[in-house]
């Protein structure tokens, strides 16, 4: 079922795509994932964040351009519902949705954490508490939220360029080797890697944090074009690719691979390095980090829920179905329920891991459909139908072969978590 909306909702622009894609991607990934690479990697690690990069930009590009055709929320689903399949776009909806709850889980577990690791009594509490509020911003509505994800974005940012300028300082300052022993890095090893697994497995980690355009396109019926929305994809997605690998690559040069491999944020120690106080700075920052992701997170998994709702894939009272605005006010506390409970179990590595799978195979099916469809010609960021189909069929080649690198322990819960999406498709439809 489609639903109409009028202008006074489409009221979000180029400044709110850019901050919802920063948030949506910039979360407990550069703390947490960044500890995971050298732990996986070692000094090699920087280089994982280079090929994410790298490899995900045409995935970036063509997930932007495909917003050029979605003048209705619900992100790319409704562009394989209305062009392709309708079973297939709710199974990749199913896909997302499980993406979305993956991710803001993780989130909540390693806020807890980072409160854990500060000293706060209570840890736990806190977290559930911020979640609470976090759900009530985002029942208010959508516009609400998204001014209050600007000035959380602005705070993201500040935080990057803040850790890559003291990393870079301290590192060049102590003439690239840093005296803390036999560990500590050397220039000359990140510019001679050795791409081996533990790279690759690495840059596949890396994803987790680099992905979450599904998160922007979600609430597409609410811009003013999708114009705006395509540029400030890929406005957002290049910025922070850029200030990932420099903030790896300042991280490895400043610490020593064993520290960083153990702690729980990284940039905190960077901080330290120059005193107790900047590093209890940064350790806020990252919080605060955390908490914007958690919210552009719920802001898209609460559109996405409506939907799917409206599309009838979930059942849901007749005033929730037949909602004319982004999300019904009820959704963001369902959702705030179930990241809850998510994150209190012991599943932090598995939500990762669930969560960027169960984010590349649908892209991995919406960019092929892109590829083979039969005009492709819309009004994209793309001019030229070709270019589309090309891009696209590139992008499904990164997406397979990240699908690749995540190994076969990974992939397994994974397709059961889509089998059951894809059964549920089938009892709706019938």
């Amino acid at each position: 079922m489609k639903s109409s909306r009028s202008s006074s909702i489409r009221r979000l622009g180029i400044i709110d795509a850019v901050s919802l894609t920063v948030s949506s991607m910039v979360g407990a990934g550069i703390f947490t994932i960044l500890a995971l690479t050298v732990k996986t990697a070692q000094s090699d690690a920087v280089w994982a964040w280079v090929f994410i990069v790298v490899l995900s930009f045409p995935m970036a590009l063509s997930f932007s351009d495909l917003t050029g055709i979605l003048a209705e929320s619900g992100g790319p689903y409704v562009f394989l519902r209305d062009h392709v399949s309708k079973r297939l776009g709710l199974f990749v909806a199913w896909s997302f949705w499980l993406s979305a709850q993956g991710a803001a889980s993780a989130l909540l577990t390693a806020l807890i954490h980072m409160f854990f690791q500060m000293g706060l009594p209570f840890s736990t509490l806190i977290g559930i508490s911020i979640v609470a509020i976090l759900v009530i911003i985002t029942a208010q509505g959508i516009h609400v939220g998204m001014m209050v994800q600007r000035v959380l974005t602005i705070f993201t940012l500040l935080l990057l360029v803040l850790s890559i300028t003291l990393g870079l300082w301290h590192g060049i300052s102590q003439a690239v080797v840093i005296p803390h022993g036999k560990e500590s890095l050397h220039l000359a090893q990140m510019l001679h890697p050795h791409f081996g697994s533990p790279v690759w497995l690495a840059t596949f980690y890396a994803f987790w944090t680099y992905s979450g355009w599904e998160a922007v396109a979600v609430p597409s019926g609410s811009y003013k074009n999708q114009l705006a929305l395509g540029r400030g994809m890929l406005i957002g997605s290049t910025l922070v690719g850029v200030l990932y690998i420099l903030v790896a690559f300042a991280a490895v040069l400043a610490l020593p691979t064993h520290l960083m491999a153990s702690s729980a944020n990284p940039l905190v120690l960077i901080g330290a390095e120059y005193a107790p106080w900047l590093g209890h700075v940064i350790a806020w920052g990252a919080v605060a980090v955390v908490i914007s992701s958690l919210l552009s997170w719920m802001i898209s998994t609460s559109s996405l829920t409506q939907s799917l709702i409206r599309d009838q894939l979930l059942p849901a009272p007749h005033a929730i179905k037949h909602h004319n605005g982004e999300f019904h006010r009820s959704l963001p506390f369902v959702t705030g329920l179930i990241i809850t409970i998510v994150a209190l179990l012991p599943l932090f590595s598995e939500a990762i891991a669930a969560s960027s799978l169960t984010a590349l195979i649908p892209y991995a099916i919406v960019f092929i459909a892109v590829s083979f469809h039969k005009t492709a010609d819309w009004s994209g960021l793309l001019s030229s139908s070709w270019w589309r189909r090309g891009l696209a069929l590139l992008a499904t080649i990164t997406a397979l072969m990240l699908i690749i690198f995540s190994g076969i322990h990974n992939l397994i819960p994974t397709l059961i978590l889509l089998l059951l999406g894809a059964i549920l498709v089938l009892i709706r439809n019938n």
